[in-house]
């Protein structure tokens, strides 16, 4: 017997296709086409036998010095490094954001569709979950109109996440004031995941740190710099809500790896034409699949992160197609797993290798051609 809240939630949509997809092209799972930077690599080669003991707390203070100065330079937060917590992953950040601050029958606003995580952590809290609609006719980019008027004085918090995942949306300007002046006339909290930020194709990333103080503010290295498996992200709040947070990553982590943090030092000091050659790579990879697909299935050309949402007239049963995909050799994930809006679309990943991303979608084009 297990609790409540523990049965309420499923495994993970992303990771299920994932785990029966081995021999299949991958074009289901978030994972960047490229390894982590060779300068990183050799680097930790060279020094990891010095950094095999627990670290403090909040993490390296060189690292949070330096994801402060970050903050402030490319994201206009006005972080102090004492204002920044480095977790496990962005997804620690998240979870221990939502433990902290929601009480059970609170509500959290999210957008739909949405990364698999903000539901399931909400759930977790014991929180009512409201979904924020979102339409391909829009590019899937959530209304802050909408949002307000979803606002009950039972509203917590309410997760942003550009660019998006599942759908490669860019939040305006515009629409990111507009949330900031949500949350600070309504006194609740913007949880903003932006740990695809870099990851842009046209026009700019805005922060809602940038505009409000009652946001919090999560990113990661995992996707900018392609370090997935090193598992280190950050977060940022103001002080007295990072006293309260600790408390939860202590008890969970009580630090993120010593050797992850020294690699996300490195990659902070020497990895920006890295990053900069890997956006063009998507972009690339981007357009191949865009182009490929945009004559016979419904989509969208997406304007950041590596995703892009597909859909075909007459086919609803979005698992039932991922599950034939996979026997014919490449994996999608279905779009009901990121919310009711999303039921209908099959999401693909296009960071891959060209090879592949040209294969797989010829399966797929031929998939549906041939049904």
């Amino acid at each position: 017997m297990v609790a409540k809240r523990v049965e309420d939630i499923g495994l993970s949509g992303i990771r299920e296709i994932f785990e029966i997809s081995k021999d299949a092209i991958n074009l289901g799972i978030g994972e960047p086409y490229v390894d982590t930077p060779k300068e990183i690599i050799d680097s930790i080669k060279e020094i990891m036998h010095r950094h095999t003991h627990y670290t403090p707390s909040l993490g390296y203070q060189e690292l949070r010095e330096m994801i402060s100065e970050k903050l402030r330079r490319e994201n206009g937060i006005d972080a102090d490094k004492d204002e920044v917590i480095v977790t496990c992953g962005a997804s620690e950040a998240l979870g221990i954001s939502l433990l902290s601050l929601v009480e059970r029958g609170e509500e959290v606003l999210v957008p739909d569709p949405c990364f698999v995580s903000y539901s399931s952590l909400s759930k977790l809290c014991e929180a009512r979950i409201k979904h924020m609609p979102t339409k391909i006719d829009d590019d899937f980019r959530v209304s802050p109109e909408v949002a307000e008027e979803m606002i009950s004085k039972k509203t917590r918090i309410i997760i942003l996440n550009t660019p998006n995942n599942p759908t490669g949306a860019v939040m305006s300007k515009e629409d990111v004031k507009a949330f900031a002046d949500i949350a600070t006339d309504y006194n609740i909290y913007i949880l903003s995941d932006e740990v695809y930020e870099k990851i842009i194709y046209g026009g700019k990333h805005y922060s809602v740190g940038r505009y409000t103080e009652k946001a919090i503010t999560v990113n990661g290295f995992s996707k900018s710099y392609a370090m997935t498996g090193w598992r280190v992200g950050y977060l940022h709040a103001r002080k007295e809500l990072i006293n309260e947070f600790l408390k939860i990553h202590q008890y969970f982590n009580a630090c993120a790896p010593s050797i992850s943090q020294i690699a996300a030092i490195i990659a902070l000091k020497t990895c920006n034409s890295f990053v900069k050659k890997m956006v063009e790579g998507y972009r690339e990879r981007r357009d191949i699949a865009y182009e490929s697909l945009k004559d016979n299935f419904i989509c969208n050309k997406p304007d950041g992160a590596f995703y892009m949402m597909v859909k075909k007239d007459g086919f609803e049963k979005d698992r039932d197609i991922a599950i034939d995909l996979i026997k014919r050799g490449v994996a999608v994930v279905p779009g009901s797993v990121f919310g009711k809006c999303g039921k209908g679309y099959f999401r693909i990943s296009y960071s891959t290798s060209l090879e592949n991303l040209k294969k797989g979608l010829s399966i797929i084009n031929k998939y549906f051609g041939g049904v």
